[in-house]
This record gives structure tokens, sequence and C-alpha cells, in this order.
């Protein structure tokens, strides 16, 4: 019985860590916050681009072959690619941990603050990942992701409500996270842009936004995906087993729909551009900080045959945990 909770519980929160999602009560607040009327979609054109599904579209050929179709068990898929697997591993571990700390059953989730920051500070890799998230949530929502009532008191709802955003907090958090990033938290990168995604989503609550922040949210949110580009861009198969979450900005006219189409044209270049000088900023301090911890400035996460490996160990290596 516990194997089969294990099982579903890891599938779960593999989901978890691909889709990006809120816990339901945080994002039901901020969709009850928001005005019935503004309907925000991803803008098409940012989405043919540069999302990176239209760049792996060109890359991922490769990435689905059926050689593994033949293994009939899980020692003999293992035996096809013993590197796979040890990835495969690595991969459910990553999950597992995730959850079990959203869960509240992690070490993490059984620090206080103080504590989560103190190990932060020192550069533990964990701990500036899970740090850095709180400080995010903290400062777009007002409570942390991971956080136990048993050790710090949770503030009502009441409390979060028409909450302004502290960027001091946000910035923070993202600091920490990129700084977990390059010491091997590539997951990391997810959480960098869904910082944005947050922001984003906060001033949809509100319903009152200036043109100038929404388009720095957006071409942070644009940068993100285009260094993650850059830093995998010979591992097709990393951007599409971690990063296939990333998400191109909304489109601008849903936000200012009054503003003509040739302004929302010269907004969108606007953003194109300052999202190519962040992302350059973004990957010489990661190539600089990589070389000097003696990293791969450009790592191979996971081999390319990894994604056809995964989808039959999802049938055949379950159950061997």
């Amino acid at each position: 019985m516990k194997k089969a909770i294990l099982i579903i519980s890891t599938i779960t929160l593999l989901i978890i860590i691909w889709k990006l999602t809120w816990p339901p009560s945080f994002k039901e607040q901020l969709q009850a916050e928001t005005p019935k009327n503004l309907n925000v979609q991803t803008d098409a054109n940012y989405k043919d681009k540069e999302s990176l599904q239209g760049f792996l579209d060109t890359k991922d050929a490769g990435l689905f072959n059926n050689k593994f179709v033949i293994a009939k068990s899980c020692d003999e898929l293992t035996a096809m690619c013993p590197e796979c697997r040890s990835q495969w591993d690595n991969f459910i571990d990553e999950g597992i941990n995730f959850g079990l700390e959203a869960a509240l059953a992690g070490p993490y989730s059984q620090m206080t603050s103080r504590q989560r920051e103190t190990l932060a500070i020192n550069h533990d890799r964990e701990g500036m990942y899970f740090h850095g998230t709180n400080l995010v949530w903290q400062g777009v929502v007002g409570v942390n992701y991971f956080y136990n009532e048993d050790i710090e008191p949770r503030p009502s709802n009441d409390s979060l409500k028409g909450r302004e955003i502290n960027l001091e907090l946000v910035n923070t958090g993202i600091d920490y996270l990129y700084r977990s990033a390059i010491q091997g938290k590539y997951l990391a990168w997810n959480e960098i842009q869904n910082a944005y995604n947050m922001s984003l989503n906060k001033h949809y609550s509100k319903g009152i936004y200036k043109l100038a922040d929404i388009k720095k949210l957006q071409a942070n949110q644009l940068a993100v995906v285009k260094v993650v580009r850059t830093i995998f861009t010979d591992n097709p198969a990393a951007l599409k087993v971690y990063y296939s979450g990333l998400r191109a900005p909304d489109d601008l006219k849903k936000w200012f729909p009054n503003l003509s189409e040739e302004n929302i044209s010269i907004e969108k270049q606007s953003i194109e551009s300052m999202s190519d000088e962040l992302a350059d900023g973004y990957f010489k301090r990661w190539e600089t900080d990589r070389l000097f911890l003696g990293e791969d400035v450009h790592p191979v996460i996971v081999s390319n045959d990894f994604v056809a490996f995964s989808k039959k160990a999802e049938q055949l290596c379950l159950d061997y945990r």
C-alpha cells in the first residue's frame, strides 16, 4: 500500500515540477480578486518565436526513438542505457524531495525561517532553493510556500488580501534561486521565472498596472526562456524534461486594449530588446560564476536518450522504487 502511495505521489510531484502549479487556496484567492473582464492570453507571436517548444521543434527529432520499446523488464531497460537509469533515479528523487517539502515532511520544511535562511547564507544549495522560493512567495503573496504551522503561524487570509508586492523580497529570493542554480539546482530556473509569473498575476488581481512595470516583468519572463535555451542549447532533452513549463509573455493587447496596433508592435519590440539585454547579462553572470566554481557552462543534465527511456521507465521501473 505504501509503495502504491509513493508511486502515485511521485507522478503527482513530477507534474507539479513540470507545471509549477500553485496551491489552490492562493490561486483561488488571486482569481477572486481578478476583474472578470480581464482575459489574458499568451501572445501567439511570442509563442511562435520564443517558446522553448518552437526551439525544440528543430532539435527533438532524435528524442523519441523507439529502441527501448523492446525492453520487457526494468533490468533489461537499465542494461540498454545505464546512464539513463541513473538520470531517471535522480529525476524521480528530485520530484520526491520537492513533494516531501511541499507536504511538510522533508527536513527543510521542519525548520524555522531563520534556520533555512542561515543555511542559505552559508551557500547550502537546497537551503538557497527553498529559502529563495519562500522569499518570492512572501514578496508576492505574503506567506511561505514551504511553511509549517506547527513551527510558525500562518498569516490570516484577511491580512493577505490587497497586499502589495514587496519587490525587495522577490529580488532577494530570485538571487538565492540563481545561486542555487549555479551550484547545480537547475530546476531553480523554473522558480526564477515563476517569480515574474506570480508578480504579473498579482498585477492581474489588482486590475491597475503601468505599462513600464508590465514591460519590465515580461522582459524578465522572456529573458529566462532565452538564457535557459542558451545554457542547454546542446542538451534538448534537458529542455524537454526540466523546462517545458517555461512560458512566453501574455498578449500585451489584453493588458492594454486601448493601445493601437502600431503602439503594441512598438512595445513588443521594446520588450524583445529588453529581454535580449537581460538574457545576455544573465548568461555572462552564469558563465563567470560556473567557471569560478569549476563547472561546465553548458551542463548536460540528461542524455538525449532520456526522454524515450523515461517513457518506458514509467511502465517498468516505478514499482522498483
